[in-house]
């Protein structure tokens, strides 16, 4: 009777917390739609060509290029990219995380180390993507598909963590790449 009990509880209180989040996800779609078909309504071509000039400034004068941290050159960087997208200079330490579980442990100390590991993978794909900018990389090394699945590799390990994903680590260095990539997507991002 007792078990009977506490499973009904449980099974209650399971169900109450799944259902806010399907209407937090919901109203949070709902809302960037709104807003994304109400700035695409509006139109204003002076803010259009302030906004592409802003833009193409950046892509320029990369805004933090201080914060790339690597002593590898975009050529080595390249080299160790496997065709799965895994720097193999980073593999062994991937391993060791993924083996200890460091991904969904909360705790900060795992958690600074991921950190700082993501942000190591983020640099060296940042780098290929500066390199391409300055005219060093063709657009078929920068754009090749292992770059591309290191891009979604190491921000899926990011997006992932525990508890938290670091998005400002996804946003600095995304977009960096995004704007040193800015020809190539014409605007389209």
């Amino acid at each position: 009777m007792q078990r009977n009990l506490i499973l009904t509880i449980l099974g209650l209180c399971l169900a109450a917390t799944a259902f806010p989040q399907e209407k937090e996800t919901q109203f949070a779609f709902n809302n960037y739609h709104r807003y994304y078909n109400e700035a695409r309504q509006r139109g204003d071509a002076e803010k259009e060509k302030s906004i592409k000039a802003f833009r193409a400034s950046f892509a320029q004068h990369p805004y933090r290029y201080h914060s790339l941290d690597t002593r590898l050159s975009a050529q080595e960087c390249l080299a160790q990219l496997t065709a799965d997208g895994i720097f193999s200079g980073l593999r062994e330490q991937e391993e060791q995380f993924r083996k200890e579980n460091a991904f969904q442990k909360p705790y900060s100390n795992p958690q600074a180390e991921i950190g700082l590991f993501v942000a190591d993978a983020f640099n060296r794909i940042w780098k290929v993507a500066d390199a391409y900018r300055k005219g060093e990389l063709t657009e078929e090394q920068a754009l090749s598909g292992k770059v591309l699945k290191a891009i979604l590799h190491y921000g899926g390990i990011e997006a992932g963590r525990s508890p938290f994903p670091c998005i400002l680590l996804c946003h600095t260095y995304g977009s960096g790449q995004y704007l040193f990539l800015l020809s190539e997507t014409d605007g389209r991002c």
